[in-house]
């Protein structure tokens, strides 16, 4: 494990937004408790912070840990050691520190190579190992795939994705919309990772008028092997693109509540008018098992994952940069559980961020399962 030397990042480096107390959210049972930029620089290394695309916490340190989806370009394939300052009495967030880098490597030892691998999330399992979902290059011929690391980056194994994801012939994932998501439940039996749009047998990516058919695959661990699937409708794009602009709307990370209910998060991108980043509830309960189904379009029986919103991050004051990964992580003294949401940057510091932002969340409104879209 490569690491380095812990620094104490100065607070003219913490750019917190918002102060502790904002009243915004009641009605969601989200309130903001601030917002802060991950320092790009690190103390005895040139390789630069950024990329920060899931998220984990783990409580008997009190340290996040966040993976970069740098795919051995800028330095080798990483994670990184966070300490994030949560005031949990005020509450608020008074800033975040980077303490250590964490390599991950292949099954002999050696780093991985340049585009071999593209780390999007990562979950802590309950055997002390990470699991990470990688996006793979299917233009170059990469596939997406799960891999299970040791905590300190070193390899355990591969898990096994459906055959019909492997992108051929116009089938499979698609290139950049494949796997972005990775998360355990609380007691550690169950793993969830899920497509950020439809494979291509499934239906077309996202549009301003429809949303994408994702799969949303469960496995059981830790024999790694893949029991369900499950149909889950993306939202349309939030913000139409003006003429051939570029614009995006995908499912960017999951964070389970408990075997049939998990925090969905969706960040819509429009090239010129910015990123709208959506929190909803998924309940599993009573959707359809699709794991035999080999083309979900025009598929009126199957019943997908029941939805509902919990917030629209505009709603609380916040503009969003590219969040992609979130984690809870201590619980407040008066029971809610904080939120954590990061940014990836796209080592793009001229117009992008490695933003951090920090929720309170009601915890009777996690529990609520009602739904109001399918």
């Amino acid at each position: 494990m490569k690491r380095i030397q812990r620094v104490r990042l100065s607070a003219a480096l913490f750019a917190v937004g918002l102060s502790a107390g904002i009243a915004i959210g009641d009605e969601s049972g989200v309130e903001l408790l601030g917002e802060t930029v991950v320092s790009r620089t690190l103390s005895g290394t040139s390789v630069p912070v950024g990329g920060l695309s899931g998220l984990s916490y783990d409580a008997t340190t009190d340290r996040f840990f966040a993976i970069s989806d740098d795919p051995s370009r800028l330095g080798a394939a990483r994670m990184y050691r966070l300490r994030i300052d949560l005031d949990l009495e005020r509450p608020a967030l008074e800033g975040v520190e980077v303490e250590a880098t964490i390599q991950l490597r292949q099954q002999d030892g050696s780093a991985f190579a340049l585009r071999t691998i593209d780390p999007e999330s990562l979950a802590r399992s309950a055997e002390g190992t990470w699991i990470v979902a990688s996006e793979g290059f299917v233009d170059n011929g990469v596939p997406a795939a799960l891999f299970e690391f040791t905590l300190d980056g070193g390899w355990v194994r591969r898990l096994r994705l459906p055959r019909r994801l492997k992108p051929k012939q116009g089938k499979g994932v698609r290139h950049n919309l494949a796997l972005e998501s990775a998360t355990v439940t609380p007691e550690g039996r169950w793993f969830y990772t899920a497509t950020e749009n439809a494979l291509h047998q499934d239906g077309g990516e996202a549009t301003v008028t429809r949303g994408s058919s994702s799969r949303l695959l469960r496995y059981e661990l830790p024999r790694g092997r893949r029991d369900r699937s499950y149909l889950y409708l993306t939202e349309p794009i939030a913000l139409p693109p003006e003429g051939e602009a570029f614009a995006v709307n995908g499912l960017v990370d999951l964070l389970a509540l408990d075997r049939d209910r998990l925090l969905a998060l969706e960040r819509s991108f429009t090239a010129g008018k910015g990123n709208t980043v959506r929190l909803f509830i998924a309940d599993l309960g009573s959707s359809t098992d699709v794991s035999g189904v080999r083309r979900l379009e025009a598929r009126s029986e199957i019943v997908a994952v029941k939805k509902r919103l919990l917030v629209d991050l505009a709603d609380l004051g916040v503009r969003p940069d590219n969040i992609e990964g979130m984690a809870f992580g201590p619980s407040l003294p008066d029971g809610r559980r904080t939120l954590v949401l990061v940014a990836d940057d796209n080592f793009n510091p001229r117009v992008q961020r490695n933003q951090l932002i920090a929720l309170a969340v009601d915890p009777s409104r996690l529990a609520d399962r009602e739904s109001d879209s399918p």
